[in-house]
C-alpha cells in the first residue's frame, strides 16, 4: 500500500511480517523469532522537565526568540505536554494557563502526578464547569493575545523537532543496517503529530506507523488530515495499526489486558507507560510477535519509546484502587522502571 497519499491508507495484515527492534542495543527474548529492544527517545531533553516527544514538539517554543504572554493550552488533568508546557514557561519567565474539563471531587482537593507538578511550576489552571463551557473557551482561547498550543503539542511548529529526530534515524540507519530494505517505526500516538511529520522526514525505505492509543483509528486519521492542511498539506501520511480490540479502551482507562501488555514489555526490559506504551506494544505483538512467523533477513522492526514514565506511579496507584492490581504487583512494576522514573524525575529538578 502507498502510505504517501492522502486517502490511501495501508492496514498490515496480522502476522504478515516479522521483526527486530533497535537503536541503543539488543536484548534478549524469550520469543526465538525476535530480539526486541527500542528507539529510546525519552532521555532527549531541550530543558529540565521538557523530554522525549515532548522536547521534540516544542523545540520551536524553547527556541523562539520571543514568545507571547502566556502561552495557553488545553487538555487532560494528567497530560504529559500540559507539564512540559508548564516547564518551559517556568524556563521562559513567561505565564501559563490551561484549560480542562471538570475535575474529579478528590482531584481537586488533592492534586497529584503530573497536575501536582504543573501546579508547583506556577500553572494557572481554569477549570471548566462542564464539557461544553471547556469547549467554548478553547475555541476562543485561540483567537486571544498570547501563545496558543493546541492539545497535545499539535501544532504546525512541532514539525522542526520531529525533522531532527527522522534526521536522527536516518543516520544511525544508514550506519548501522545499511542492508535493510524495509523499516517499520511503530509510534504511540494521540493527536498523531509526531507520527505525521516523521512520515514526511524519514528515509523511504523506513515506514511509519501511527497506533491510535487516545482515540479511534477515525479520530487518528482526522486529527492528522487537519494538522496536514494547517501545515503545508504534503499530502504524506503514516500507516495506521490498531492495537487488538481487548486494548481499545477510552483513553486512560485502567484494564488488565493493557496491564498484561505493560509486563510483557516489561519482561523484554522494555520500560513503557500505561496510557501510549502499553497500548503501542499491544499492537506490536498482535500484529508481529505473535505470529510465529521468522524474521526475513531484511526487515527491522522499530518502537518509539517516548517516555511518559514520569506519569507512571499515579497510573499504578489508579489501577490498584482499581482493584486490577495488588500492591506487590504495583510494587514489582515501579522497580522495573524505577531508573528510567528517576531520570525523567532527575530533569525536572
Amino acid at each position: 500500500a502507498d502510505c504517501a497519499k492522502v486517502e490511501e491508507w495501508c492496514e498490515i495484515p496480522r502476522g504478515s511480517r516479522r521483526t527486530h527492534s533497535t537503536l541503543l542495543s539488543q536484548r534478549p527474548c524469550t520469543n526465538k523469532h525476535w530480539v526486541p529492544s527500542q528507539v529510546q527517545d525519552f532521555a532527549h531533553c531541550i530543558l529540565p522537565g521538557v523530554c522525549g516527544n515532548k522536547a521534540r514538539k516544542l523545540l520551536y517554543l524553547a527556541t523562539a526568540t520571543q514568545l507571547q504572554s502566556p502561552i495557553v493550552s488545553h487538555g487532560g488533568h494528567q497530560s504529559n505536554a500540559m507539564l512540559a508546557l508548564a516547564a518551559l514557561a517556568a524556563h521562559r519567565n513567561v505565564c501559563f494557563q490551561y484549560h480542562t474539563k471538570p475535575l474529579p471531587q478528590w482531584l481537586r482537593h488533592n492534586p497529584v502526578g503530573n497536575l501536582e507538578r504543573a501546579l508547583k511550576l506556577g500553572m494557572d489552571l481554569v477549570e471548566h464547569p462542564t464539557a461544553e463551557a471547556y469547549e467554548h473557551a478553547c475555541a476562543e482561547a485561540c483567537k486571544r493575545k498570547g501563545t496558543f498550543v493546541a492539545q497535545g503539542g499539535a501544532a504546525p511548529g512541532a514539525e522542526e523537532g520531529v525533522a531532527e529526530l527522522a534526521h536522527s534515524l536516518s543516520s544511525w540507519l544508514s550506519r548501522d543496517y545499511p542492508t535493510e530494505k524495509n523499516v517499520h517505526l511503530l509510534v504511540p500516538s494521540g493527536t498523531g503529530t509526531t507520527a505525521l511529520f516523521l512520515a514526511r522526514h524519514v528515509p523511504s525505505q523506513l515506514t511509519v506507523h501511527a497506533v491510535p492509543c487516545v482515540g479511534s483509528e477515525r479520530y487518528l486519521r482526522q486529527q492528522m488530515r487537519q494538522l496536514d492542511a494547517q501545515s503545508g498539506a504534503s499530502g504524506i501520511f503514516p500507516c495506521v495499526l490498531q492495537p487488538p480490540s481487548h486494548c481499545q479502551v477510552p483513553f486512560g482507562a485502567p484494564t488488565r489486558p493493557l496491564f498484561s501488555a505493560w509486563l510483557d514489555a516489561a519482561s523484554t526490559k522494555v520500560q513503557l507507560d500505561l496510557l501510549y506504551g502499553a497500548v503501542a506494544w499491544s499492537a506490536l505483538s498482535a500484529s508481529w510477535l505473535e505470529s510465529g512467523y521468522p524474521q526475513p533477513r531484511d526487515e527491522l522492526l522499530l518502537l518509539l519509546n517516548c517516555g511518559e514514565h514520569q506519569g507512571l506511579p499515579s497510573q499504578l496507584a489508579r489501577y490498584r484502587r482499581k482493584g486490577l492490581i495488588t500492591e506487590d504487583e504495583e510494587r514489582f512494576a515501579l522497580s522495573k522502571t524505577c531508573s528510567s522514573i528517576d531520570e525523567v524525575a532527575d530533569s525536572t529538578r
